[in-house]
């Protein structure tokens, strides 16, 4: 194997809690040619610190500070000063095995693909303390060509395998000849438009059966935790983005576009509910304004004729979407506020 440059960026803000235990398990990996690239993105807390007494530590780390501008302008600036021949992305509260970058590595150059997937660990955590590890993987390990890999998006998309950055090794040359960068303008889903942007422009994916990643989960993380404002705004988008691609290669069809369609409902019952979050402080004028907006969007009105249900709850947010019965859907989820 040729110890080619890896470049691993790490976006950090305020993540003085699990930084070091990050930067650890990128400097302890088994494969030694690397450069780690961290990007203070206007931390307040100590995390900052934290990355300059490490650059002391090892002469691999470099550190780029800015004002904080979000995690998709802190890659782009990464994107923009790597040297590696390779690119990894890791979040600066997770943490990667000993074996990973050598193994992804070991791989892309075997299969001369421009893409490796692996699987990832979801660790839960309550109070410090790991509460379960559950394990994402591929069930096979295999090497597809784009088009192959498009026709099976369904599978990809939804079991997550696609959606995220941290668990792929990328190719630095083909990101900057497409000028492939991240949309700073939303503030979710914007590793699956990278993503989607990138692949469609190569020529082969090799997926293994190995989850080398580490994903730290919390509830206080979860999507669902906080209100967000712009949140159908950032889904609408991608979703938007992500069809534009599949049409593009002519693989908006059949299960690609079922899973499509079912995965973009669940995703606005997401976003009805996050309206009712206890920190979203909206009043029924408001609430009635921003419900009727995603109940009237094109997408809702098309995609809930055909949508299956998981349980009580989605059941009855699919009546109140489809006859657009506002006031009900309102009176509903008021009555159990997250």
């Amino acid at each position: 194997m040729v110890e080619g440059l890896v470049s691993v960026i790490i976006p950090i803000y305020n993540s003085e809690r699990y930084l070091e235990r990050c930067i650890k398990s990128v400097l302890n990996q088994s494969y030694n040619n690397i450069e780690i690239i961290l990007i203070n993105d206007g931390s307040t807390d100590l995390s900052g610190q934290i990355c300059k007494d490490y650059i002391t530590k090892d002469k691999r780390i470099r550190l780029i500070e800015q004002a904080n501008r979000g995690p998709s302008a802190a890659r782009n600036r990464g994107l923009e000063v790597l040297e590696g021949e390779l690119v990894l992305f890791v979040d600066s509260d997770d943490y990667i095995d000993g074996r990973m970058i050598e193994s992804l590595v070991k791989e892309i150059q075997a299969s001369k693909v421009d893409l490796v997937i692996s699987g990832y660990k979801k660790i839960y955590y309550i109070e410090e303390e790991i509460d379960n590890i559950v394990f994402s993987h591929m069930y096979e390990k295999i090497k597809l060509a784009k088009d192959e890999f498009f026709n099976r998006f369904h599978d990809y998309f939804g079991n997550y395998y696609i959606n995220y950055l941290w668990n792929k090794v990328y190719l630095s040359s083909i990101i900057k000849k497409n000028k492939i960068k991240f949309d700073e303008e939303i503030g979710w889903g914007e590793d699956l438009i990278f993503n989607l942007n990138y692949i469609d422009k190569i020529k082969g994916v090799s997926l293994i059966d190995e989850s080398y990643y580490n994903y730290t989960c919390s509830n206080e993380d979860s999507i669902t935790s906080k209100y967000s404002k712009d949140l159908f705004f950032y889904q609408k988008k991608m979703y938007l983005e992500t069809r534009k691609i599949l049409e593009g290669n002519q693989v908006f069809i059949a299960k690609n576009k079922e899973v499509f369609r079912q995965k973009y409902i669940r995703g606005i019952m997401l976003c009805i509910n996050n309206l009712f979050h206890l920190d979203a402080n909206l009043d029924i004028g408001q609430l009635k304004t921003k419900t009727n907006r995603i109940i009237e969007d094109n997408m809702t009105k098309e995609y809930i004729t055909d949508f299956i249900p998981r349980g009580k709850e989605q059941e009855i947010m699919t009546k109140f979407i489809k006859y657009k019965l506002v006031d009900n859907l309102i009176e509903y989820k008021s009555k159990c506020k997250i």
